[in-house]
């Protein structure tokens, strides 16, 4: 899965130039002390870094994606701002190699961050994988914080609706791009905060310890829970393996994953 950001923005100012490459190395080694000097390597366009390129690119015209659907599911969007629906341009930051993972990621967010403190224009943030909406301080805020719980809160979204049962359904977008699997729960009669709970959790086990969770490993909060993970194509889209929760089934292995 590609790791592609836009970035959602208004006209440039007459008497300001672009973002460089240049201007772009000098702010990341300003803003993350853990880049070295000797091996950031400005380009057309790009920069590299220990192998990886980011690179940007912008289009004079507004994103042709439906923002205020993006903003509308996005939860870290908040509710009383209004989707920059008037904006004029966009630019798509993306790294090479384009399956780069949570090295990629990391990478990523360092320049999309840092090009927020360039370019004052810029008005949202869209990170692709999570098809979720970030406002550009916030994202920026996030980024510089650096904790796990933090940059899942960028890369990863999750999201609850209603099922045709009656009862929740729930999925995490995003985990894919980091090389890991998605999580999703076809069905749950837990609420909507214990669902939530569920996702972050799981996405937070696979950013801290990898893609561990094999197929049939059941996880859950109590002993007399049986909630297995099965390796499944994924409801959206079946070309895509999936972690699927299914609630009472016969387990391979237990205690993988638990609550204190």
């Amino acid at each position: 899965m590609t790791l592609l950001a836009v970035l959602v923005q208004d006209a440039p100012e007459p008497d300001r130039e672009r973002i460089s490459s240049t201007a772009l190395a000098v702010r990341l080694l300003t803003d993350w002390r853990d880049l070295d000097n000797a091996r950031l390597v400005p380009g057309d366009g790009s920069l590299a870094h220990d192998g990886l390129l980011v690179l940007w690119s912008t289009i004079d015209a507004p994103y042709p994606d439906d923002l205020a659907a993006y903003c509308a599911h996005s939860r870290v969007w908040p509710p009383t701002a209004p989707p920059p629906l008037d904006h004029t341009r966009h630019t798509l930051v993306t790294t090479f190699p384009t399956d780069a993972g949570r090295d990629g990621a990391a990478l990523l967010t360092k320049a999309v961050a840092s090009m927020v403190a360039l370019d004052p224009t810029i008005r949202a943030v869209l990170w692709a994988p999570a098809d979720h909406v970030v406002l550009p301080a916030a994202f920026r805020e996030l980024a510089l914080d650096g904790q796990p719980s933090s940059l899942m809160l960028t890369w990863v979204a999750c999201n609850v609706g209603a099922h045709p049962d009656g009862q929740l359904t729930g999925h995490t977008r995003g985990l894919g791009a980091l090389g890991l699997m998605d999580v999703e729960i076809p069905s749950t009669g837990r609420d909507a905060g214990e669902t939530l709970e569920q996702l972050h959790g799981l996405a937070q086990y696979q950013l801290a310890e990898g893609g561990v969770i094999a197929d049939g490993d059941t996880v859950g909060g109590s002993a007399r829970e049986q909630i297995v993970v099965r390796h499944a194509p994924s409801a959206y889209d079946p070309s895509v393996t999936v972690l699927r929760l299914e609630p009472g089934a016969s387990p391979r292995r237990r205690g993988l994953f638990r609550r204190a």
